[in-house]
């Protein structure tokens, strides 16, 4: 989906699209370039009779890509995003694949929920800042609530309380399907 997103945001205005550009962080080394290379070649295909010179080369020269092993380099990243987005005003989507992944390697619960509402903070301004959207992915987890285990998002309910919106996917190999819900807002944001 990630992938997929960052391929949409490119859509050019004459389709009735963005026009822009993605920046994909990646935490997991996950990336696969050639999935990345064949979506692109699906959507130039749909695109060819609208928009000709919707190509999948120029798509794949749109998505900047950054390799964040640790919440050090992300932290970094994040805080950085600002320079980059004015050198590239274009940019209209930047994931992040996943954000729990480094975050859920720090042992200390305070620190971590500390380094998520500063990335979160960061990630607000910036959207105001500059108009652009971000998605991060979640991993799930099992918890053992009520004598009993249950699949709930790795990065628990303040997480999900400084979101505006959720996607859970579930599927087969065969059907994947999306659920989606606001969230309430409980953090005020600061002006």
């Amino acid at each position: 989906m990630c992938l997929q997103l960052c391929l949409n945001v490119q859509i050019p205005k004459a389709a009735g699209g963005l026009e822009g550009s993605a920046l994909f962080i990646d935490t997991r080394q996950d990336f696969h370039p050639d999935r990345l290379k064949g979506l692109a070649l699906k959507l130039e295909r749909q695109y060819a009779h609208k928009v000709p010179e919707f190509k999948a080369h120029k798509m794949l020269q749109k998505i900047y890509y950054v390799k964040c092993h640790k919440l050090d380099q992300l932290m970094a990243t994040v805080l950085s995003c600002h320079r980059h987005l004015v050198e590239h005003p274009d940019i209209k989507l930047i994931v992040i694949d996943s954000l729990a992944f480094t975050l859920r390697m720090l042992e200390n619960g305070a620190h971590r929920y500390e380094m998520l509402l500063e990335l979160h903070e960061s990630m607000r301004r910036l959207q105001r800042q500059h108009e652009l959207a971000w998605v991060f992915t979640n991993v799930l987890t099992h918890r053992y609530v009520k004598k009993k285990f249950q699949v709930e998002p790795a990065l628990g309910d303040l997480h999900s309380h400084l979101i505006n919106e959720r996607i859970w996917f579930s599927g087969s190999s065969e059907l994947h399907l999306g659920k989606s819900w606001r969230t309430s807002r409980l953090i005020k944001e600061s002006e």
